[in-house]
C-alpha cells in the first residue's frame, strides 16, 4: 500500500476489512472496501449486502452511485472528481481519497509523509533524459482511462478539452527544456547539421596507412 502514511495503514488494518489491500488503485476502484470501511462507523446508513465486490463497470458505477449518496446526507467531503478518478483506477488517486475518509472519520489530521508521489512523479519526469521522457500521446492516453470514455467522458469535446490541457503542459516541458539546453535543439539553415553534429560528435580524424610494399611474383618453370 505504497503512498499511505504510517498511521493511515495502521488505521486500515485496524479495521478488519474482508481482504487486505495489496494494489491502492485496483482494490478501491469498486468502491466495495469504501463501502466497509464506512459500515464499521455507519452500520444503519451503509449495510454491505448493498454493495458488490465485482468488477465490472456497471458494479463499480453502481457502488459509487450508491457511496455518493450517503456523502451528501452525511457530509463526508468527497467530490465527483475524487471518485471518478478512483473509480477509473487513475494513478495516486485512492490515496488523497483515502485519507479525506481517514481524517473526516477519526477527525484526526493526515501525518505528512513527504512529498507526494505526484510531485515526485512530476521531477522524475523533468529530470530523465530526453529518451525517456513520455510523449504527448502517451500523455493523454494516461489522463483519460478507457472507462471514463465509456461514463463521464462521452461528450467528444471535453476529451478534446483534456487532450488540449495535457498537451499544452507537455509543450511547456519541452519550451522549459529548450531553455535550459539550447544547444541540443540548435538547428541552422543547412537542414540540422548542428544537431547531427550533436548527436554524432565530430569526425574522427583517421591515420593514413603507408602503402605497403608491393609484392612480385614469379612463375614457377
Amino acid at each position: 500500500m505504497a503512498g499511505f502514511s504510517r498511521e493511515v495503514l495502521k488505521w486500515i488494518q485496524s479495521l478488519d476489512l474482508s481482504y487486505a489491500v495489496k494494489n491502492t488503485k485496483r482494490d478501491f476502484a469498486n468502491g466495495f472496501l469504501v463501502a466497509e470501511i464506512f459500515s464499521r462507523y455507519y452500520p444503519q446508513d451503509v449495510q454491505m449486502h448493498a454493495y458488490d465486490n465485482g468488477i465490472s463497470l456497471a458494479r463499480k458505477v453502481d457502488n459509487w452511485k450508491q457511496l455518493e449518496k450517503f456523502f451528501r446526507r452525511a457530509g463526508v467531503p468527497i467530490n465527483r472528481d475524487m471518485i471518478d478518478s478512483v473509480l477509473h483506477a487513475k494513478p495516486d488517486a485512492a490515496v488523497p481519497l483515502i485519507e479525506a475518509i481517514y481524517t473526516f472519520l477519526t477527525s484526526r489530521p493526515v501525518p505528512p509523509r513527504g512529498a507526494s508521489r505526484a510531485l515526485l512523479a512530476s521531477q522524475s519526469i523533468a529530470d530523465a533524459p530526453p529518451f525517456a521522457k513520455p510523449t504527448a500521446t502517451y500523455l493523454v492516453q494516461q489522463s483519460m482511462a478507457p472507462t471514463e470514455m465509456q461514463t463521464t467522458l462521452r461528450d467528444v469535446s471535453k476529451q478534446a478539452d483534456i487532450a488540449a490541457g495535457v498537451i499544452a503542459g507537455h509543450n511547456s516541458l519541452l519550451a522549459a527544456d529548450r531553455a535550459a539546453d539550447p544547444a541540443r535543439y540548435a538547428t541552422n539553415a543547412g537542414g540540422g547539421q548542428a544537431r547531427m553534429m550533436l548527436t554524432r560528435g565530430p569526425p574522427k580524424q583517421v591515420e593514413r596507412l603507408q602503402d605497403s610494399e608491393i609484392v612480385h611474383f614469379q612463375a614457377v618453370q
